[in-house]
């Protein structure tokens, strides 16, 4: 039945030869200013462009097919003024109602252009979302698109995990840009971001998906991209955290400037639009540039301890350390990024083009840092190249009818070397490569009490250093492994536009989306060399390339796409990853003067293209047991079933009046988990099993998460500059991952092992309230407040994994109950006030002034105290061996601190001359130095203390033996170097040029 859904509908949409976008379109009224009456055959014209309509016999007119952006709209009739209607703003898949009264020639008017006002209620909306436009996000205190997103209300940060969106797990959030999805299905992140001054819009949709959405349990953000206009338009920034402008070699000293350790952040970005030719022909171009010199910034604080040692080694063999690290730019670290967005609009009249491509790479030079490489500097050199490129093409059929086609490809490649040898794995162990390549492996009288000379004298690498209990890596030792990796994704889809009479704007619509992931990662790698030479040593009449084989087949490599020689291979077993997905949808969107309805039926096909056993039960079938090493038996195994799904979307929105709407939608959602949790390479599974590891051996086979969502709301004017959104929703989620004990049967010789099955499940409900205000008397508040409820039988797949390790005797655990996950946060909150005076207001000292002032607040999050071996460092956001670990309370019944963020921008704008325009602006991130806590350790429930320094029964005697330098040492790590605590009060300075 499902199969006959989803021909009948790609039928449908691949027989217009279309796909969907994120367009919007405007929609209205045309009447005469002083009587009233409509006036028929007016003509309303896009300023700079060819698009346009005519009135109808009611007077009513549309203009669709608009990318997101402001909109001068022409409005003229015959015996009538021409009136101008400045900056009416269009969004994604909503319709803008402007209705324009227009006065006879006889009329006397001051002016003849209008500045349309912000619309605080969109009459078409019937999802529960936040939108945010350039002009919205250019004077926010942050250049994060990320930051931004957050801003929505159901949308929660939590440091550790991620970002949850009313209460569903990181990765249930769809990602499109430029109409197209963006997500890539093993990560679950973007497959490429996007520069902060290249978004025209960010849409935040967290609940009432329209059946064009796929993929997406929680939530989907929309980003897209600016356009040019029909005027030439440039702009120049700059930004830098080092606002006393003080040397490199200061700020590699540890040096402070108004209370903050520079970075060495600076970032450039230019950007130029508009017509090229003609104003057919229009173009958006934007480059960016940024660099850091101060790695994750900890330490926060410094620390000079002086040298120490420990008194209980005996002279010749002891180490001694200067035991200080100072905080700021490091100075053999460099990160870079440069990235490049183009956008390109031509209009052939019927038929419209619009073109966009994203180039980026992040390149870094680190040294390795942290409190364990005091001595050691080298480092690796990590490379990120990405690009994406979109094509969409439009063509009009009628006034009533256009369909449009879509085509994306995105591609990246990465890889991570050691800072002196690069990608020569082989001779990482090699002390004679790493003299000849800069690094001086120094063997001393002491290396020689530990075996450093000798036989394995060439292997042995630069010897640690040993001081208390702690170790700390020597100079020039390798901290790095040799990866890369490379995917690439193209989608196509479709849908045909058409609207009936006045009420009914049906889209047909498909997609069709693949991704191709391969990753490779070589064993041994530091050990190599010594390897090597003991295999040639014990066999030296076998040739070097087969005892190399042999060495790779018996310590196997992680990866895919590549065999063992590092060779690219494209079989079942060890190809690359090639999930293919693809949809097919029908909406409706009935409107009428006071009831809008918005019903959709969505197919969903989605296949992972991996391989599972035959049998489960007997793994030891898809293994030849007969080959040294093991290999695979293709026999044991098969194609995973594709998932086939159809669901149903309605959104009904009841417009009272015009100021006032209720809205209530109902919806089914799947999406696919994160695929890297089922690529799990049946080579490795089977070698890990027959060895007896316990561990997750991968999904192998899964279903979709399936989510069923309801919500009401309500949204009310209060005033004509103020408005407020209610919001109540309940979600109820199924099938999500979780760890499953599988048992074997009694003829396998192997034992049970853990795998992942769709078997957790969660329920999530909450309100939210939006408050929008548009500016009035200088001043523009907007903010969110949400209060949510997220509980499930488990956090994330690894949830059970300590207790699926001890299962009860001959029974097999599932969870059955439901309690607070760890991303539950009950109440959150964000208020952003902008108060700012134009270019012709305040006289010569606030002409152009401007204040903005953002602030967040959110509960913490929950987790279990719990004490055993790794409860000092299992931290509240689950990590740690729970295995070794035993709750002392019920599953998360205690919560972090609440969280208080308050960030600022101060700018002045003024005119240089004509249309140049000059701002400088002050942005301090933590206005009040507030020490907020992210994360605790379970043992002790605080931040400074992991619960075992502080108790004397368990550090005392350590405390004793190493001495008060060794206890102060490890009270600054515990505050400054955990990762656990917010960083001080900073500053960035910004310059920027706009003509």
């Amino acid at each position: 039945m499902h199969r006959k859904i989803f021909y009948f509908l790609m039928i449908l949409a691949l027989s217009s030869t279309v796909m969907f976008a994120q367009k919007g379109k405007i929609k209205g009224k045309v009447t005469d200013l002083q009587t009233g009456d409509v006036l028929i055959g007016a003509t309303v014209q896009i300023v700079g462009t060819t698009y346009g309509a005519q009135t109808g016999a009611d007077g009513t007119y549309l203009i669709q097919n608009l990318d997101p952006g402001d909109y001068d709209l022409k409005v003229s009739y015959i015996g009538y003024k021409t009136m101008t209607f400045l900056k009416i703003r269009v969004n994604s898949d909503l319709t803008s109602y402007e209705d324009f009264k227009i006065p006879p020639d006889d009329i006397q008017v001051n002016t003849v252009e209008v500045v349309a006002e912000t619309k605080l209620i969109q009459r078409s909306e019937a999802s529960s979302s936040t939108i945010k436009t350039a002009d919205d996000i250019k004077s926010l205190p942050t250049r994060s698109i990320t930051s931004v997103i957050n801003l929505a209300a159901g949308v929660t940060p939590v440091s550790g995990i991620g970002t949850s969106i009313r209460g569903g797990r990181t990765g249930q959030t769809a990602y499109y840009l430029e109409g197209v999805q963006n997500t890539n299905p093993v990560s679950m992140g973007q497959n490429v971001g996007v520069g902060f001054d290249a978004v025209e819009e960010v849409s935040v949709q967290t609940g009432g998906l329209s059946a064009e959405y796929g993929n997406a349990n929680s939530g989907v953000i929309r980003q897209n991209l600016k356009s040019g206009g029909s005027e030439f338009k440039a702009s120049l920034e700059y930004i830098t955290d080092n606002v006393t402008f003080m040397s490199l070699n200061d700020m590699y000293a540890g040096k402070k400037a108004l209370g903050q350790y520079p970075t060495g952040y600076n970032e450039t970005s230019f950007s130029l639009s508009g017509p090229l030719y003609s104003n057919d022909v229009r173009f958006f171009t934007n480059l960016d540039y940024s660099s850091s010199r101060g790695g994750s910034q900890y330490p926060f604080e410094p620390y000079d301890f002086g040298k120490v040692w420990w008194n209980n080694t005996p002279a010749a063999q002891r180490d001694t350390i200067d035991l200080a690290w100072h905080a700021g730019a490091l100075r053999k670290y460099m990160a870079q990024s440069l990235s490049s967005t183009t956008t390109m609009n031509i209009d052939l009249g019927d038929f419209r083009i619009r073109l966009s491509g994203i180039l980026g790479t992040n390149w870094s030079n680190t040294s390795a840092s942290g409190s364990g490489n005091i001595y050691n500097s080298r480092g690796n050199n990590y490379n990120y190249w990405s690009q994406a490129y979109t094509a969409r093409f439009t063509h009009i059929l009628s006034s009533s009818m256009f369909y449009e086609v879509n085509l994306a490809y995105n591609y990246n490649h990465y890889v991570n070397r050691d800072q002196y040898l690069g990608e020569q794995w082989q001779l990482f162990g090699d002390s004679l490569a790493n003299a000849q390549a800069g690094a001086n492996w120094t063997k001393t009288h002491r290396d020689s009490l530990n075996g450093y000379y000798g036989r394995y004298a060439p292997y042995g690498g630069p010897r640690p250093r040993q001081v208390w209990a702690y170790t700390w890596n020597g100079p020039d030792a390798i901290t790095t492994s040799y990866y890369k990796g490379d995917g690439w994704g193209f989608s196509a889809s479709a849908a045909l536009n058409l609207n009936i009479g006045k009420q009914h704007s049906i889209k047909i619509g498909g997609e069709y989306r693949t991704y191709s992931s391969t990753y490779w990662q070589p064993g041994l790698q530091t050990t190599w060399a010594q390897a090597l030479a003991n295999l040639v040593r014990q066999n030296p009449t076998t040739p070097v390339d087969q005892l190399k084989t042999q060495l790779r087949a018996m310590n196997y490599y992680g990866g895919n796409g590549y065999d063992l020689n590092g060779n690219a291979v494209t079989d079942d077993f060890d190809g690359a990853f090639t999930p293919i997905f693809a949809a097919a949808y029908i909406t409706d969107a009935i409107e009428y003067e006071d009831l809008i309805i918005n019903i959709g039926l969505r197919y969903d096909y989605m296949n992972p293209n991996s391989m599972k056993l035959v049998d489960p039960t007997n793994p030891q079938l898809g293994a030849n047991l007969t080959t040294s090493p093991m290999s695979i038996n293709p026999a044991g195994w098969e194609k995973v079933t594709p998932s086939s799904t159809v669901s149903p979307r309605i959104n009904i929105v009841f417009p009272v009046t015009e100021k006032t709407k209720f809205r209530a939608t109902y919806g089914n959602y799947v999406q696919m988990p994160n695929l890297s949790q089922m690529y799990y390479r049946p080579i490795q599974f089977i070698r890990d099993l027959s060895s007896g590891y316990f561990q997750t051996y991968g999904a192998l086979n899964m279903r979709p998460t399936r989510t069923t969502s309801y919500e009401i709301g309500l949204e009310q004017e209060v005033t004509d500059f103020l408005a407020v959104q209610l919001t109540g929703y309940y979600r109820d989620i199924k099938d999500e991952l979780a760890n499953y004990r599988q048992k074997v049967s009694r003829d396998c010789p192997w034992q049970d092992y853990i795998t992942y099955t769709n078997q957790d499940f969660a329920t999530t409900k909450g309100i939210e309230l939006n408050l929008n205000m548009r500016r009035y008397q200088r001043l523009l508040l907007n903010g969110s407040f949400s209060y949510s409820d997220a509980r499930g039988t488990g956090s994330n797949p690894n949830s059970n994994l300590g207790i699926i390790g001890a299962p009860l005797e001959g029974q097999t655990f599932i969870p059955q109950y439901i309690a607070p996950l760890n991303f539950n946060v009950p109440v959150k909150a964000s208020l952003n006030i902008d108060y700012r005076f134009g270019l012709d207001e305040g006289g010569p000292v606030f002409s152009g002034f401007g204040v903005s002032l953002l602030v967040n607040y959110q509960n913490g999050h929950p987790y279990t105290r719990g004490y055993g071996s790794s409860a000092q460092l299992g931290t509240s956001t689950g990590s740690g061996d729970a295995r070794s670990r035993t709750a002392i309370e019920p599953l998360n019944s205690s919560y972090t601190p609440n969280i208080t963020t308050a960030d600022a921008r101060i700018d002045k704008q003024f005119r240089i001359w004509d249309r140049l325009l000059g701002t400088v602006y002050l942005r301090i991130n933590n206005v009040f130095n507030i020490t907020n806590i992210y994360n605790v350790y379970v043992k002790s429930g605080s931040a400074y203390d992991d619960g075992y320094l502080s108790d004397p029964s368990e550090s005392g005697i350590q405390r004793a033996q190493y001495g008060e330098t060794w206890y102060a040492w490890r009270e600054h790590l515990l505050q400054y170097n955990n990762g656990f605590i917010s960083q001080p009060r900073t500053f960035v300075l910004g310059f920027r040029l706009d003509y």
